[in-house]
């Protein structure tokens, strides 16, 4: 996995999951001029005057500020992933890890920055109508990570989907400063409020009912329609780009397969990915959390 330092804008790759420090991950949708890992590459200052180089100091400066609010070693993130600069597209091999690996990311990431640039007010019905909840890749990106925080064009919070569910547990409250939009999240995009805070309750659905979650959402290419389905159905499989809708048929048989797996391993212990204390930002408590007045 490469991260980007947010002071120094130094790309680093980490091997190891142990060895990977504390770090935030992007989610936006892709516009005119990204900043691309080459561009980071080659050329640093020429890419500045590229357009998305704007929304990469935007993530930049949101997780300095989100360090200085929070103030906990453990929560702080210097580094940060963000899909347009991470992964070198020119490496076809980078890439397929990317894809079979992406909601992995997403799920051990400290804090999730979702912006929506589209949406200039603060209100929930203002986030509703942002396009950001039609494109395919952003379904996982809203599922797999513990804590999503949405920003608006101006960089100004709009509320975050909160893990802990208070209807359900009095003794654990969140104590972010901002408004959880688990409810108006579900009404959005039709998905149970209850897989919202915990995507591990989303084992006693169906197939039928995860892939009506992406109906009315789009990609550029016809195979990332499948291909960011992978982590939120666990399986893995080669990307070929190319192949169409062909992806979807490799994709509902890979699902088979898993089915078929699980049926004739009834007490294989469950796939677990490594998860540091730092993932659960909500978790807490207003007394074990240093922080400062207001983020």
């Amino acid at each position: 996995m490469r991260l980007l330092n947010i002071h120094t804008l130094e790309l680093k790759h980490f091997i190891s999951d142990t060895d990977r420090p504390p770090y935030a991950i992007a989610s936006h949708r892709w516009g005119a001029e990204e900043i691309t890992y080459k561009d980071l590459v080659d050329d640093r200052v020429q890419c500045q005057a590229k357009a998305g180089y704007r929304k990469l100091q935007g993530f930049c400066a949101t997780t300095q500020r989100w360090n200085e609010y929070v103030q906990e070693p453990a929560l702080q993130c210097e580094w940060i992933w963000v899909d347009t600069f991470c992964i070198n597209k020119g490496a076809s091999a980078e890439v397929d890890e990317a894809i079979n690996s992406m909601f992995e990311w997403y799920s051990t990431a400290v804090v999730c920055w979702a912006y929506l640039e589209d949406v200039f007010g603060t209100l929930a019905v203002d986030i509703r109508r942002s396009v950001w909840f039609k494109r395919g890749w952003t379904l996982q990106e809203l599922l797999a990570p513990r804590t999503v925080i949405f920003l608006s064009h101006h960089w100004d919070i709009l509320g975050h989907k909160c893990w802990l569910d208070s209807r359900v547990s009095a003794i654990d409250q969140c104590c972010l400063p901002m408004p959880v939009l688990n409810r108006e999240l579900a009404a959005t995009t039709g998905i149970p409020e209850n897989v919202l805070y915990r995507y591990e309750q989303s084992t006693k659905l169906d197939t039928k009912a995860k892939f009506k979650w992406v109906e009315g959402r789009e990609t550029t290419r016809v195979e990332d329609m499948s291909y960011c389905l992978l982590g939120i159905f666990n399986v893995f499989m080669p990307t070929i780009y190319g192949e169409k809708e062909n992806s979807r048929e490799r994709l509902v048989e890979e699902i088979g397969k898993r089915r078929k797996a699980k049926r004739l391993l009834p007490f294989a212990k469950p796939a677990t990915t490594y998860l540091s204390p730092a993932c659960f930002p909500c978790l807490y408590t207003p007394q074990g959390l240093r922080v400062k007045q207001q983020f």
